[in-house]
């Protein structure tokens, strides 16, 4: 078994969906916000709202691409109902990690840390992997 992730572009929005490549069954889908609603919204393979990833724009490993080598990135996942995004409220962390001399001459990769929700499923765990590659895409590889 693997997960087949496929983006299409709807109405200039880039969707991800994850399949069971044994099954072809929908496991769960990504959906970016827009260009004032920088929310990411995670689904389970039912079309239920999950989760929303969201990291504040100001950090200066975002706005600073130069700084993105030296800076740590932060994006928080909330529950799917969640109106109120403050820290406290956050359920789970994705924290894009400072890079060393060697990640950035040598290997060009960033490192992540997921702090997942406490009640995540396995398919969950991998729809916010997902997430963390559209994110790394999106903000880091310019």
């Amino acid at each position: 078994k693997y997960i087949k992730f496929h983006k299409k572009n709807k109405n200039f929005r880039i969707i991800m969906t994850a399949y069971n490549h044994s099954s072809i069954e929908e496991i769960g889908r990504i959906k970016d916000g827009n260009c004032c609603d920088f929310r990411y919204k995670v689904y389970d393979e039912h079309g239920k709202k999950k989760y929303i990833v969201w990291g504040n724009y100001c950090q200066f490993g975002i706005i600073l691409h130069c700084c993105s080598i030296i800076c740590q990135s932060f994006f928080h996942i909330y529950d799917g109902n969640c109106t109120d995004f403050s820290i406290s409220n956050a359920i789970g962390q994705i924290k894009r990690e400072q890079n060393d001399c060697v990640k950035v001459c040598c290997l060009f990769a960033n490192c992540f840390k997921i702090d997942f929700p406490k009640n995540a499923t396995a398919y969950d765990k991998l729809m916010i992997i997902g997430c963390t590659f559209k994110l790394d895409y999106n903000y880091f590889k310019k």
